[in-house]
């Protein structure tokens, strides 16, 4: 019975990862195959120049990627639990109060000892310290990397909430990088020489046509602005104020679930 236990809960996190690998396909196929293309339009005066979106269509498949985030998050949020509870079976079957079970996630020890103690005290002494040394909270040690706040335990329990209570995950398109054959020109190789470094601002939100996307500004007119500026756009998330890829969190949030697991698997041999 306890390996089936083990087999339940990694099926989810098989499903994470199936979500994932479908993403990693079809995500980086549309970037490359969609670069948001811009508008050079001189400043008055000619004192610089903004770029500004061109056409521009979003994905048809938008908030199918944000379901299938949405849905990996809960696998990953929810096999935790899953786990938590399978754990408590082996101390006793079925457990004295298993509504009160879940996989805690704190991001200080005193909120740890005050919130969990109703699914601490269903677990064994040796998978309730383990479990205790998975948590955020470690973090606070000088000795142990990172921040609780950036633990990937937290970022996901946050999206997990969200999604759950709030409003589904939303995709973000964010221009990440931009291919760059432009070439500015002054009347004079002095005035260019006063332009050096260049004073460039560029902005990433409303990535909608007609944003300016980024200002050069100049202290002496340009002559000419020549070649081509074309945007490499980004699928990303907003992690409490943070557009980050899916790419990159989404694998980093399924392996980081996977070793939390990995942690566990003996007691259920």
């Amino acid at each position: 019975m306890n390996s089936s236990l083990l087999t339940n809960i990694e099926s989810k996190l098989k499903r994470a990862n199936d979500h994932i690998q479908r993403l990693s396909v079809d995500i980086p196929k549309w970037s490359n195959e969609n670069p948001a293309k811009c508008d050079c339009v001189l400043n008055e005066g000619r004192l610089g120049f903004k770029l500004i979106l061109d056409e521009f269509e979003k994905p048809e498949s938008l908030n199918d990627w944000s379901l299938s985030v949405g849905e990996c998050v809960h696998n990953l949020r929810s096999l935790l639990d899953n786990l938590t509870f399978a754990l408590a079976r082996l101390k006793q079957d079925p457990p004295a109060n298993p509504r009160s079970i879940k996989f805690p996630i704190y991001q200080e020890e005193a909120q740890f000892r005050n919130g969990s103690s109703s699914t601490i005290r269903q677990l064994t002494t040796d998978v309730a310290e383990l479990i205790e040394k998975t948590q955020p909270f470690q973090r606070n040690n000088p000795n142990v990397e990172g921040t609780p706040a950036d633990d990937p335990l937290v970022i996901l329990n946050w999206l997990s909430n969200i999604d759950k209570h709030q409003i589904p995950i939303v995709i973000h398109l964010f221009p990440n990088s931009i291919a760059n054959s432009a070439r500015v020109e002054y009347y004079s190789e002095e005035e260019a020489s006063l332009n050096v470094p260049p004073n460039v601002s560029v902005w990433v939100d409303n990535f909608t046509p007609g944003t300016t996307l980024m200002e050069y500004k100049s202290k002496h007119p340009i002559k000419k602005v020549s070649g081509s500026f074309n945007y490499i756009v980004t699928v990303s998330i907003d992690v409490k104020g943070t557009l980050l890829p899916v790419m990159k969190l989404m694998p980093y949030l399924i392996g980081y679930t996977n070793l939390v697991l990995d942690q566990f698997r003996n007691f259920f041999v």
